[in-house]
This record gives C-alpha cells, sequence and structure tokens, in this order.
C-alpha cells in the first residue's frame, strides 16, 4: 500500500486530521520521506522516528515517548503502552503533536544508542 492509497482511504474526519499532521510533519522535517509502516502513516530519515495512524474513533501517534518528556502535556492522551491516543470528535492538539514528533525525531536520529 502507498501513502496515498492510505490517506485516501480514510473517512473524514480522520482524513482530514492525518493531511493536517502530514502538513506539519513535512514542514517540520521536510528532508523526512514518508512511507507506510506497520500498517500506517510513517515518517522516516536514517530511521524510523514518527508513526501516525488513523482508527475508527481516534489517531493514534507512536511510538511512546519517554516517560519524563511532555508528562503533563500528553497525560490524558497516553494509553496503556503510552503511545498517544486523540479521539477525532475532539479538538486536535497539533501543536503537542509536532512537540512529539520533534522529541521523536531527536530520539530516533540523534541518540542512536
Amino acid at each position: 500500500m502507498t501513502v496515498d492509497e492510505y490517506v485516501n482511504g480514510l473517512n473524514e474526519p480522520q482524513k482530514s486530521i492525518i493531511n493536517k499532521i502530514r502538513l506539519n510533519i513535512k514542514n517540520l522535517f521536510p528532508d523526512s520521506r514518508e512511507v507506510i509502516s506497520y500498517g500506517v502513516l510513517a515518517y522516516k530519515n536514517n530511521k524510523t522516528f514518527f508513526y501516525c495512524g488513523a482508527f475508527k474513533n481516534h489517531i493514534s501517534v507512536f511510538p511512546p515517548l519517554p516517560k519524563d518528556r511532555l508528562i503533563e502535556e500528553t497525560k490524558i492522551y497516553r494509553n496503556s503502552k503510552d503511545n498517544l491516543i486523540f479521539q477525532v470528535n475532539k479538538e486536535i492538539p497539533y501543536d503537542l503533536i509536532n512537540e512529539v514528533a520533534k522529541i521523536l525525531f531527536e530520539i530516533y536520529e540523534y541518540n542512536k544508542k
């Protein structure tokens, strides 16, 4: 499946939400590549650093942030695995998603342990 097939197969409001996230990620990381990985939209440079999936009632962002990063800001969105879940019937915190992407980029691109 291509990225376009994935996005075009989404219903609203998931499609609009994913497209807004895509635009933000492209602006933040213009050299990153969009791919489909684990069946969802993903971004990679040297490594895949950000995943974003659209589901029936929510948008998920993963991999999980370290437990010491953006704790207060993300606590209402974290699930039991610490992935972030954003309900599509509520306001999507795009600025927070951008901050999460920046942290994940830093972790996966520069702290290669």
